[in-house]
């Protein structure tokens, strides 16, 4: 049986489908997208030394290399992977030392005040944080709560029973982004 409701006519059907594979994909593509800008970030300065030092190496100073394409185009990609790789692990293992988090919470403190970045920013890092298990509170159990199916429904409701919260729009932005496993923190009053 479907989500969708019988009275659908094709096109909605069509669109739906299209948004949930779009939003099956949508990780994939940005990680392939983000690596692949990686390596062409690191892959021109490493270009640019191993055209200066490769001619060296084999004693001929006036040869030009090319790495458009064939094996030195696939061995500069390999390379530039691999450098992005140590560049990463490297900023894992400084990050994880006391310089690195003073440098890290500092950072952290400049992106979170931006209107807008900020709560996107603040999300992601705790959505990590919830995932990777940093923090020892997240997902402890499974429950299961009967709610409409995420195939999107329109909800009116009467405006004696809607009810005002204390949250921020970041706030709510971050508990809608996490899928409700990262909450906002409460406010101190001071």
């Amino acid at each position: 049986m479907s989500d969708l409701p019988e009275k659908t006519t094709f096109l909605s059907r069509v669109g739906h489908n299209f948004l949930t594979g779009l939003f099956l994909v949508m990780p994939l593509g940005l990680t392939f997208y983000v690596v692949t800008i990686l390596v062409g970030l690191i892959g021109a300065p490493v270009q640019g030394i191993l055209q200066a030092v490769l001619p060296l190496v084999f004693n001929n100073p006036d040869k030009v290399i090319h790495f458009e394409s064939g094996p030195l185009h696939t061995a500069l990609v390999i390379t530039s992977a691999l450098i992005m790789a140590m560049i990463l692990v490297t900023l894992g293992w400084l990050s994880k030392r006391i310089f690195g988090k003073i440098i890290h919470r500092w950072f952290a403190e400049k992106v979170e005040r931006m209107p807008g970045l900020g709560a996107i920013y603040n999300t992601i890092r705790q959505m990590v944080d919830a995932l990777s298990g940093r923090n020892k509170d997240t997902f402890r159990r499974v429950v299961l709560v009967q709610f409409p199916p995420t195939a999107g429904f329109i909800l009116q409701v009467p405006e004696k029973e809607i009810r005002e919260t204390s949250l921020t729009v970041p706030d709510a932005i971050t508990l809608l982004m996490s899928f409700g496993s990262v909450l906002p923190t409460p406010k101190v009053k001071k």
